[in-house]
């Protein structure tokens, strides 16, 4: 929610604060990873486009089988090939 009101550093913090105590299911996991790739592609220096790239690597790897997060992925991938880093 606080990423919806445009919050993005409270938003990376909880969602820091969710993968640290552990998330139980592969596609909660990837969910988060791409809103952590949202988050740093955003912010657009150098270093956030390169842990942008890590993020997705890492939500990809969770192979989601849901529509909504695989839609998701495939709408990424085409704007992260792009971006330096």
């Amino acid at each position: 929610m606080a990423m919806q009101k445009g919050d993005l550093k409270q938003g990376e913090n909880y969602i820091r604060a969710a993968i640290r105590a552990g998330i139980p299911d592969k596609e909660s996991e990837a969910v988060a990873f791409l809103s952590m790739c949202q988050i740093f592609m955003n912010k657009g220096d150098r270093n956030s486009y390169r842990a942008a790239k890590d993020f997705f690597r890492k939500a990809k790897a969770r192979k989601p089988t849901n529509p909504e997060v695989v839609k998701q992925i495939k709408e990424i991938e085409k704007y992260i090939s792009r971006i330096p880093g």
